[in-house]
């Protein structure tokens, strides 16, 4: 290193050949400034001392400012001053460190010299291991405990491989504590093989940066943190550093954080192993995550196999991508009543071999979606994209393309678990059985969002099981396809306030489909232009029902387009519309169950046979009020039908204006009855029977209310078939 004494020799050789040469500042200011270090140095006492400073006093003649300027430059500024210790394992304690070819021996004594000078930069040539530091101490190999005022950066040669090597040592490689403050750049920590926390490293109460070129790999230990640990308060942070095959009996095969923080700004997490939770990382109760950017991939765990996380984390950005976990959480798993924010990134082809492909979390836990992708995970169980059985909010993002063999392609809610869908998209995922996006067991509330283009057997967009409840704010449901219930379906309870279920396909209510136990109730909202290739386009229930505003529109079925009751099904409108709506039969409603209505709309139904309302097999219709109208039967029953011992009574409300060959209001055969005791058959239309046909059985009782202005060629308001003369009308 050159001496500041050096240079000043030379300025006071300099001065004295201007002095004695004779030398004219004039002249001296218009020479290259290489002749005048080559004139100075030549008459250097040390020659490899380049003169740095040239000093003149103005007497007789002005020298321009900007030389004056450069001179004073020259003589305030040292040149080439020591930045680095060094050490290597053939080195000695005893050596300055401050060259290569005079370096310590430990890294101890490297770091006693820089945490008490101003020389904060320590390089390590090679391996360095438990034989050349002399230093026994049980927390590590390489233990540092103070640094001082300043951080002190510990890197390896460039060029060279430079590593810390707890191989054969039966304990942790490096211990970072007290108020100690690190950071590592292009090294090496690994082969640990011990039963400490923190195989690679342990961050107690200090603060330890993981730069570019660092790599923490194959260390193993017994307990928690394969790589690292963090406790008692202890930072640490990625920043371009790769941990990777490290392994953990116990938690976080790369990353265990006790107490404290990890912040992970760039990096890679890759290939750790834990035998419990968190392949990739282990957050306990007392530690704090932060995933700002980097990779977690390719780890495992017997769950949460990139992240375990029992206390706080957010994921700002980054990816968590191909982890795998023998039972939960492929990706992550979240326990114990831990929280996890994603405010953006990647959570991808993730598996777990039973539930939450991307995600699992326990009960009494917390997962905010803010933004971000949960994509082409899978589940051997359910929940493809992520199960939870605790509280779910997704505020914006996506859910696509994931995959359950069992339940729950997208999300699986368990009893304790609430889903609340604000916004996002959950798009083209798959379940094996039941629920292609979504299956309730516990609630799920849209406020908004898109669930589109899912596949299942049961619900192709949301299945509703036992007792959970599904309540529809707003939102759209649309494209799913499922062989029941194409847009939702099941057993539990289903809420419909506002936005709209449309262009699902099933062969059994494609919009949606109940089964016997359930409830449904429709307040707003729309179910519209789904496809049914059997029965109920827009609906088919099984359960308790009603329905007291929104629209039914538009749907199509082979049986019953708008609306299939099934026989334990029982469905009460008390308002809304039911209206153009398509099917072979029965284009409005197909009753084999029972269908009361109090209120609401059937109108401009469509189908071969009855347009409006049919009951079939023993169903039941009860009509209190509401319309009847503008319906159309190709063949017979414009307004409503009733067959095979099927009951109808009428007590308020109008049918009126539907159109049939045969039946334009009402059509009775094979044992179906139907009362009039209130309300108007009026305004109907047929080739025979405008206002009410019998035939084969049928039975109309007038007892009430009025049969009047139906249009017929026959020029009556009804018609009983004398031909088999079994139709009974009686006033």
């Amino acid at each position: 290193m050159t001496s500041f004494t050096g240079v000043r020799l030379a300025s006071i050789i300099t001065i004295s050949l201007i002095v004695e040469s004779g030398l004219n500042l004039v002249t001296l200011h218009k020479k290259p400034l290489w002749l005048i270090f080559f004139l100075t140095c030549r008459h250097c006492l040390c020659y490899s001392n380049i003169m740095s400073t040239l000093v003149a006093v103005q007497t007789r003649v002005l020298i321009p400012l900007s030389f004056f300027v450069a001179l004073l430059f020259l003589v305030s500024v040292p040149a080439f001053a020591q930045d680095s210790y060094f050490v290597k394992a053939d080195g000695n304690d005893q050596n300055s460190g401050l060259t290569e070819e005079a370096p310590f021996k430990t890294l101890a004594k490297a770091v006693e010299a820089a945490s008490k000078g101003t020389v904060k930069n320590i390089q390590v040539i090679g391996t360095l291991d438990m034989r050349s530091e002399a230093a026994s101490n049980d927390a590590g190999v390489f233990v540092i405990a103070d640094t001082g005022d300043a951080r002190i950066t510990i890197s390896g040669k460039e060029g060279d491989e430079a590593i810390l090597s707890g191989a054969g040592a039966g304990k942790r490689v490096v211990y970072v504590g007290g108020n100690g403050d690190i950071q590592f750049v292009h090294i090496g920590i690994r082969n640990a093989e011990t039963g400490q926390n923190g195989g690679g490293i342990a961050v107690v109460h200090a603060r330890v940066s993981l730069g570019r070129g660092v790599n923490v790999g194959d260390n193993h230990t017994e307990g928690s943190g394969g790589g690292a640990a963090v406790g008692d308060g202890g930072v640490l942070t990625l920043e371009g550093a790769e941990i990777s095959g490290n392994q953990a009996a116990e938690d976080g095969g790369g990353v265990a954080v006790f107490s404290g923080a990890l912040i992970i700004r760039d990096g890679r997490m890759h290939g750790n192993t834990a035998g419990k939770i968190g392949g990739g990382l282990g957050v306990y109760d007392e530690g704090v995550c932060t995933l700002e950017q980097g990779e977690i991939t390719g780890n495992k765990a017997l769950a949460g196999g990139g992240m375990g996380i029992l206390g706080t984390c957010t994921m700002v950005n980054g990816l968590v991508y191909r982890n795998t976990a023998e039972e939960e959480g492929g990706g992550v798993g979240v326990f114990d009543g831990a929280a996890f924010t994603m405010l953006n990134g990647s959570i991808t082809e993730n598996q777990a071999e039973h539930d939450g492909g991307g995600l699992y979390l326990a009960r009494a836990t917390s997962f905010t979606l803010e933004d971000g992708i949960i994509h082409a995970n899978r589940a051997g169980g359910n929940g493809g994209g992520l199960v939870s059985n605790g509280s779910f909010t997704m505020v914006q993002g996506s859910i696509t393309g994931n995959t359950a063999d069992l339940c729950g392609g997208a999300v699986e809610i368990y009893r304790e678990g609430v889903f609340t869908l604000e916004n996002g998209d959950l798009r083209d995922n798959t379940a094996g059985e039941n629920g292609g996006a979504v299956d309730v067991y516990g609630r799920f509330t849209m406020n908004g969002g898109r669930i589109r283009g899912n596949k299942a057997v049961i619900g192709g967009g949301v299945d509703v099981y036992d007792e959970g409840v599904f309540v529809l704010e707003n939102g759209e449901i649309q494209g799913n396809s499922a062989e029941a219930g194409g847009g939702a379906g099941g057993l539990g309870s289903f809420t419909i306030r506002q936005g709209s279920i449309w262009d699902n396909t099933a062969d059994y209510g494609a919009g949606i489909l109940t089964y016997p136990g359930s409830s449904f109730t429709m307040a707003g909202g729309m179910i519209r232009g789904n496809h049914a290739a059997l029965m109920g386009g827009g609906l088919t229930i099984y359960g308790q029902a009603s329905m007291s505003g929104g629209i039914i529109r538009g749907n199509q079925a082979g049986n019953g387009g708008g609306l299939c009751i099934g026989n334990e099904g029982v469905f009460t409108l008390e308002a809304g519309d039911i209206s153009g709506n398509k099917a072979f039969r029965m284009g409005g409603v197909a009753i084999y169950g029972r269908f009361i209505m109090e209120g609401g709309l059937v109108s401009e139904n469509d189908a071969f046979f009855v347009g409006g309302v049919g009951t079939d097999a023993g169903g039941e219709f009860t009509m209190k009020g509401g319309l009847i109208e503008h319906n159309l039967a190709m063949v017979e029953a414009g307004g409503v039908r009733v067959i095979m011992g099927g009951k109808a009574v009428m007590s308020g409300g109008d049918i009126r204006n539907n159109q049939a060959h045969r039946g334009g209001g009402v059509r009775l055969y094979t044992g179906g009855s139907f009362t009039l005791t209130g309300g108007r058959i009026q305004g109907n239309i047929a080739n025979e029977g405008g206002g009410v046909y019998l035939d084969q059985g049928g039975r109309f009782i007038h007892a009430g209310g009025i049969l009047l202005g139906n249009e017929a060629p026959e020029g009556k308001e009804r018609y009983d078939e004398a031909q088999g003369g079994k139709g009974t009308y009686e006033d």
